[in-house]
C-alpha cells in the first residue's frame, strides 16, 4: 500500500512540475549563406533576440552557431526560424546539451535521495 501511495505521489509530481525540470540546452546549428565578415554578427543578433536564449557564438569559418537557451522558453524550431528570417537558413548540426537527464530521471534521482526509490 505504501509503495502504491508513493508511486502515485511520484507520478503526480512529475506531471505537475513540467516547467520545473526545464534545463539550459546548447545546440549547434549549421548556418547557410554566411559569405562576409558581417554575416556572423547578423546571425548572432537574430538568435540573441529570441526569448530564452542566453548565449550565442557564431563561427564564420565553420559556418555554425552555438546557441544556449532555456528549453522552457524556446526550441530549436524557433531558433532556425529566426536565422532563416534574417536570410541565413540553419539546421540542427548536433546536440551538445549540458544536461542530458530527462525529467523522469531527475525526479527519480530526487526521490532516491529521499530514500523512496533506489
Amino acid at each position: 500500500m505504501k509503495r502504491l501511495f508513493v508511486s502515485i505521489i511520484f507520478l503526480v509530481s512529475v506531471l505537475a512540475a513540467g516547467t520545473a525540470f526545464a534545463a539550459q540546452k546548447t545546440v549547434k546549428l549549421a548556418v547557410e549563406n554566411m559569405y562576409c565578415a558581417s554575416c556572423p554578427y547578423i546571425v548572432q543578433q537574430s538568435l540573441i533576440n529570441v526569448p530564452g536564449v542566453s548565449d550565442v557564438r557564431v563561427s564564420f569559418a565553420q559556418k555554425t552557431a552555438m546557441v544556449t537557451f532555456d528549453d522552457s522558453e524556446t526550441n530549436v524550431g524557433v531558433l532556425t526560424e529566426a536565422t532563416s528570417a534574417s536570410g541565413y537558413p540553419s539546421r540542427l548540426a548536433g546536440n551538445l546539451s549540458a544536461s542530458s537527464s530527462t525529467p523522469v530521471k531527475e525526479a527519480k534521482s530526487w526521490w532516491s535521495k529521499l530514500g523512496i526509490f533506489n
